[in-house]
């Protein structure tokens, strides 16, 4: 996207396309490439919170739960972290299974599973 704002303000520069065409294009452009760099910034702190997540032994988090956070402690935002993720991982290998008399999985709903 980036290269393709700079073809296009090259191209203006150069005089190849006009004003309103340059400036009908630019915004939506922009948008994106803000959207896209947004995406990116938000998929790198996941990946380095589930790395941080992962390399924390729980002595560590047991320890760093009650400190304040001016002492190396964890955030409120840190703390539901780790609570959604227990109880995400409670919910979904406590989840019964049933089987039809066809021999498929389905949930509580009736709602057929592994399809």
């Amino acid at each position: 996207m980036e290269e393709q704002l700079d073809a296009l303000t090259r191209q203006w520069n150069a005089r190849q396309i006009t004003n309103d065409l340059f400036f009908k294009l630019v915004p939506g452009l922009e948008q994106t490439i803000t959207r896209l760099r947004g995406e990116k910034n938000k998929h790198e702190a996941a990946i380095a919170a589930k790395a941080a997540q992962r390399d924390t032994s729980a002595s560590e988090v047991r320890r760093r739960w009650y400190l304040p956070e001016e002492e190396g402690g964890f955030p409120i935002s840190v703390k539901r972290t780790y609570i959604r993720s227990a109880l995400h991982a409670a919910t979904r290998s406590s989840t019964p299974t049933y089987w039809t008399r066809s021999g498929e999985p389905t949930d509580w709903s009736g709602a057929r599973l592994g399809k």
